[in-house]
């Protein structure tokens, strides 16, 4: 799946007043990309005219990030603010199946489906999640249409990228977006700043809007029921026709 311009229309509309970067990597200091971030990002805040609050915490369990999640969630429906989630992990390669935290715990994304939905409602539906890991998006796998959106936009890498790669991006959409409240300019100097555009790129990373993720559910639930009838129907067909007659030597039909 690829960013359509609605989504990103959609990012362009989002009123950010908290950006929290949730870091849960292993190795020194070098690799801690979140940090990096914040530390690049702290003087640009600072000097803004507006308030944004800029957040970091590192997290190594499950339980600190479901807690942090929940006092986020607390915090957003008390002040009535709109936070951006910034998850800096490793993702699932080969499954798709959540995210890797320091602990070496794999959280899934039925596990922080509940977490991701309170904060949206508290938000009233402003929630921005940028997954700094493969396969971020895998989390439309366990979404079912009845379910309330996880998330107003959900920005994720479209493919194996190294950790300089996420790095440059991200400072790249950060500063963007901070130094003109564009989100469509942030989208788009977050794919430029690792491939210059041309008419044959792709986009490096999905934008998936909450409209977006329920015509998709449903886009998959309705081929899942044409596959499921088209069996059926061949299974009917099966048993409809004439039984065989079986001999000694040779089966025929009457």
């Amino acid at each position: 799946m690829t960013a359509g311009l609605g989504p990103v229309r959609t990012l362009g509309r989002i009123k950010t007043s908290d950006i929290h970067i949730i870091e849960s990597l292993t190795g020194g200091f070098s690799r801690r990309t979140g940090s990096h971030l914040y530390e690049a990002l702290e003087p640009i805040v600072r000097a803004l005219p507006r308030r944004i609050d800029l957040h970091l915490k590192r997290v190594t369990t499950l339980r600190e990030l479901v807690d942090y999640l929940g006092a986020i969630a607390a915090a957003t429906r008390a002040s009535n603010r709109s936070p951006l989630l910034h998850l800096e992990t490793h993702g699932d390669d080969s499954r798709g199946r959540g995210l890797y935290l320091a602990s070496g715990e794999l959280v899934t994304w039925q596990q922080l489906k509940p977490a991701l939905t309170a904060i949206n409602e508290a938000s009233r539906l402003n929630l921005v999640v940028i997954v700094a890991a493969c396969n971020g998006l895998d989390l439309l796998k366990i979404l079912e249409p009845t379910d309330r959106a996880p998330a107003r936009l959900i920005i994720g890498p479209s493919r194996t990228l190294s950790d300089g790669q996420v790095e440059t991006a991200n400072l790249a959409f950060y500063t963007t977006l901070l130094s003109t409240f564009d989100g469509i300019l942030a989208y788009n100097a977050m794919n430029d700043a690792i491939e210059p555009p041309s008419d044959v790129r792709r986009p490096l990373f999905h934008v998936m809007s909450a409209e977006t993720m329920f015509q998709l559910v449903m886009r998959d639930i309705s081929r899942t029921t044409v596959v499921a009838k088209q069996r059926s129907r061949r299974v009917s067909n099966a048993t409809s026709l004439p039984s065989r007659s079986v001999g000694t030597t040779r089966a025929s039909w009457p």
